[in-house]
């Protein structure tokens, strides 16, 4: 899988907790070099990887970057922060991600991972189709609902999930087309 999360001016995203942009990396990275550290442009939730066999690379095509993760055990992880999953309640959490699926959609592959067993978000590949799953077992003992849609690979995708904690929905877009809304 490679994916990225925004690339456009931060001025775009003025109430953003969390803005990756791929483009930031080619500042100072080259193609084909291994990604300790993706910069977060709205705060301070760097995604990190202090284990270089776990680092994502950095991928250039036509002007475009984006990280390509192995499938195996590449991974970025965001610290727990007020601003995404600690200073809650949250009232809603809207998650944009562009992606790309390499040769394997279907052996499960997170792509976002937030949580624990108790509530959390999280986006992944199987079985051919993406799937944005919430849940809190804990104050409102609902979930994991889930919404999916079919990804082909190779083929490029942005996937949207919002969760509307006073509506009590879950909704998710998949290429601008509605994947459903939960309640």
């Amino acid at each position: 899988v490679s994916g990225s999360v925004i690339d456009e001016p931060l001025a775009t995203y003025p109430n953003a907790s969390l803005v990756l942009r791929s483009g930031a990396l080619a500042n100072t990275l080259s193609n084909g070099d291994s990604v300790a550290q993706w910069s977060d442009r709205a705060l301070d939730n760097d995604a990190t990887q202090g284990n270089a066999g776990r680092q994502p690379t950095l991928v250039e095509s036509d002007g475009v970057s984006a990280l390509r993760f192995d499938g195996v055990d590449d991974v970025l992880e965001v610290s727990n922060s007020d601003s995404l999953n600690v200073g809650g309640p949250y009232e809603a959490k809207t998650l944009s991600i562009a992606f790309r699926a390499g040769d394997d959609v279907d052996s499960r592959q997170v792509i976002y991972e937030q949580g624990g067993a108790a509530r959390g978000i999280n986006i992944y590949l199987e079985d051919g189709q993406v799937h944005a799953s919430a849940w809190n077992v804990r104050e409102e003992s609902w979930g994991p609902i889930t919404l999916s849609g079919a990804v082909s690979s190779g083929s490029a995708h942005t996937l949207t999930l919002g969760l509307d904690a006073n509506a009590g929905t879950l909704a998710a877009y998949l290429d601008g087309s509605s994947l459903g809304t939960v309640d």
